[in-house]
């Protein structure tokens, strides 16, 4: 039962993310044809401001999910709709802060890009940008976490795929149409605020919740421990895009954003599989399965190895010829930045491998144990992309992402094994090992092969279609050769789900 829902759950996150990963290469593409660097890189700029949301509501997503896994066992709907109940209360808090957040941003942040854009202009366009942040946060979040809690992620991902997919085909009539910009952003905000609305309806009807029922703020008492996690995570996410709108100007933040768009795009990708791990974890944890748990995670580690250097290398060889042709007629700002995508892939790569072990925390509700570790990260991150960013620009904040990637994938993975399943372990370095030479074979191949950059989408296309074979292939021979075991499993499994 848990492969199967295991299986569904990863099978509409990976439609979301494709969605997405689609049509947000349409969207931008033509905001860059149609307005220009400028208006791309302004719009990046405020959603990441925008995502301070984040931040504000940090802890309680995690705390949430850890006290939710219990009740759903048990069918407990009274439990249930207590701990929605006090959630509900925090989040009306959290839409009050970020009420004065976005007011004073929005007064703020026009002086920034006065060259470029009028204050009233960039004003407008933040409040019109900030409306379904508000709305998801309002009406989304309590009930996204616990579809999660209940292994049903796969409900609000197909929503989302359907509201991306929408909003691509509204902003493409409008750009075509030659609408303000402000109006096409409108657009965007209203489709994507209904679908917290949905969610909130579809959620209350089926689990049966009482608005009645006296909250349980204790359910969430660690949400200060988790609160450190997601406020690392924020500052991460953020912090680059963050200097170079202070250091820089809007048009290498543009650049930043079209190659964060394709590699996050690509992390995405690669991170959707671990969202319905976290319940599964939980499931386990809740019926004390340690030895099952151990094993598990050895085979996930396996698997997620495996698909990352699979994704991430070929991103490596295909990054550069498709960012040639995405901006071909662009000529606004030098978008041919080697040096720092590679560097950002291989963060990329760091995180994907410790969204496993992040998975596995959140689960145990180990906040408070890993708080040290993520604290960590954020700070060697921020200092480091201080310290290099007026000197190396891009490169850098990309140098401070992919550092602090590195320490937190290591001791999270040490936590785990140490101090979670109390055993001592050196397989997270055996897979990176691994994963090096195969990446090393693969770009040896290619080097021997003498390819060649492609300029036209059709060559790209059968290019990476080759590469992603060569990466795959290479991949499963070395790991049937170092993990057999683990690799028959996985093909078990998949084999047992599809009957």
């Amino acid at each position: 039962m848990r492969t199967k829902r295991l299986l569904r759950n990863t099978f509409f996150n990976l439609l979301e993310v494709l969605v997405t990963i689609i049509c947000g290469m349409i969207v931008p593409r033509m905001i860059l044809n149609n307005y220009g660097s400028a208006y791309y890189g302004v719009s990046s700029a405020i959603t990441q401001f925008l995502s301070v949301a984040f931040l504000l509501r940090a802890g309680i997503g995690g705390a949430v999910k850890a006290a939710l896994y219990k009740p759903i066992a048990n069918n407990d709907t009274e439990k249930m709709s207590a701990i929605a109940n006090a959630s509900n209360h925090h989040m009306r808090r959290v839409c009050a802060f970020l009420s004065g957040f976005v007011v004073l941003m929005s007064i703020g942040y026009p002086f920034f890009v006065i060259k470029e854009f009028e204050w009233g202009y960039t004003f407008l366009l933040f409040i019109i940008m900030s409306i379904s942040v508000f709305s998801e946060n309002f009406f989304g979040i309590t009930y996204i976490c616990i579809l999660e809690a209940d292994q049903k992620s796969w409900i609000y991902s197909g929503l989302r795929a359907v509201c991306a997919v929408a909003n691509t085909i509204m902003a493409c009539i409008l750009i075509t149409l030659k609408f303000d910009f402000c109006l096409v952003k409108g657009a965007t905000t209203v489709i994507y605020g209904i679908y917290p609305i949905v969610i909130f309806n579809y959620v209350y009807k089926h689990y049966g919740l009482d608005k009645r029922v006296k909250p349980d703020f204790s359910a969430l008492a660690q949400r200060w421990d988790a609160f450190w996690n997601q406020t690392a995570e924020y500052v991460n996410n953020n912090t680059d895009i963050v200097l170079l709108t202070i250091f820089s100007n809007v048009y290498e933040v543009s650049v930043y954003s079209l190659y964060n768009l394709i590699i996050g795009s690509v992390k995405r990708l690669v991170g959707t599989l671990t969202y319905s791990l976290e319940s599964a974890f939980g499931s386990m944890l809740a019926e004390s399965e340690y030895n099952r748990l151990d094993r598990t995670l050895g085979i996930v580690e396996t698997m997620f190895f495996s698909l990352g250097t699979v994704i991430y290398t070929a991103t490596g060889l295909l990054i550069f010829d498709f960012v040639a042709i995405y901006t071909h007629g662009v000529e606004d700002a030098n978008y041919y930045r080697p040096v720092f995508g590679l560097i950002m892939i291989l963060a990329c790569f760091l995180y994907g491998v410790r969204t496993i072990y992040d998975a596995l925390i959140r689960a145990a509700g180990h906040f408070k144990q890993t708080k040290k570790i993520v604290i960590s990260e954020a700070i060697i991150n921020l200092l480091i992309s201080l310290i290099l960013v007026n000197k190396l620009g891009m490169i850098g904040v990309a140098i401070g992402t992919f550092l602090a990637s590195m320490y937190r994938a290591y001791f999270c993975a040490r936590y785990i094994d140490h101090e979670l399943l109390k055993k001592k372990s050196y397989r997270f370095w055996i897979k990176m090992l691994v994963s090096v030479i195969e990446v090393g074979i693969v770009v040896g191949i290619f080097i021997l092969l003498n390819v060649q950059g492609e300029t036209d989408w059709l060559h790209w296309i059968i290019k990476a279609v080759i590469t992603t074979i060569t990466a795959g292939i290479v991949v499963l021979l070395l790991n049937l050769l170092f993990f057999r075991d683990d690799i028959r499993v996985i093909l078990r499994k998949l084999a047992n789900a599809m009957r």
